[in-house]
């Protein structure tokens, strides 16, 4: 009876030579993967002229919730501002209306978000011209308890007919708890 012999491995298979751009995508990928989702629902809506937000103006957000995102959990629902550089006031007022499925009426929630620092530096985080502000709005509320569309709308009070330099305006909703 020959005995059987496997063929010599010089180098295992699974080791291979990365270079420095592989080893980057390869974090990249993991950090990727490694992200929990737990976000419901996302979306930026891009002002229109470059930026102008005119008073009466609601900008809407309809988040269909499906049967496997309801449940008891509690939901964090952040504002994501995307202005310019030169946005000329300090804080921006808001109203935020929220109206669950098969309800008729909105519940109504008012803020006052600070953009600047009080040393007049924009705040959240830039780049270019462009700034990035996340205002969390409700934290752990428990909000999607059945299936259906949930509608979101923001409207400005600030004082003045244009608000000016506010590019985007996004709204994200994730799980609680966080």
């Amino acid at each position: 009876m020959t005995e059987f012999k496997p063929a010599a491995i010089k180098q295992p298979l699974f080791l291979f030579v990365l270079s420095g751009t592989h080893v980057v995508c390869l974090l990249v990928l993991f950090l990727f993967m490694g992200c929990s989702g737990s976000y419901i629902y996302k979306r930026y809506i891009t002002l229109p002229d470059g930026g102008v937000w005119n008073t009466g103006e609601r900008i809407r957000f309809v988040a269909a919730v499906t049967p496997k995102q309801v449940g008891n959990a509690e939901v964090n629902v952040t504002l994501l501002i995307r202005h310019a550089t030169a946005y000329e006031y300090p804080n921006l007022l808001l109203k935020l209306r929220i109206k669950e499925p098969e309800q008729t009426l909105f519940t109504e929630y008012e803020y006052d978000l600070p953009i600047k620092k009080p040393n007049g530096t924009n705040a959240g985080s830039g780049m270019g011209n462009t700034w990035d502000i996340k205002f969390p709005l409700l934290q752990n509320k428990p909000l999607l308890t059945k299936p259906g569309n949930y509608t979101f709308e923001l409207e400005h009070l600030m004082p003045t007919e244009q608000l000016f330099l506010i590019k985007e305006v996004g709204l994200l909703i994730e799980r609680g708890g966080k």
